[in-house]
């Protein structure tokens, strides 16, 4: 695989992360009615923890 077609799959994966991180954004401030800063250190949080779990072998 070629060193552009690397760079340009890096990127898709972290474009399609940060959505699923806007998404879990969302669903946590419709819920809560938190201030942003805070919903988005939830969201995240909680993105990372499924991520972490996803990955343990």
């Amino acid at each position: 695989m070629s060193k552009d077609k690397r760079i340009s799959n890096h990127i898709k994966k972290t474009i399609s992360i940060n959505k699923q991180i806007l998404e879990k954004f969302k669903e946590h401030e419709k819920r809560t009615g938190a201030n942003l800063t805070k919903t988005i250190n939830i969201a995240l949080e909680k993105f990372l923890d499924e991520m972490l779990e996803k990955t343990k072998i």
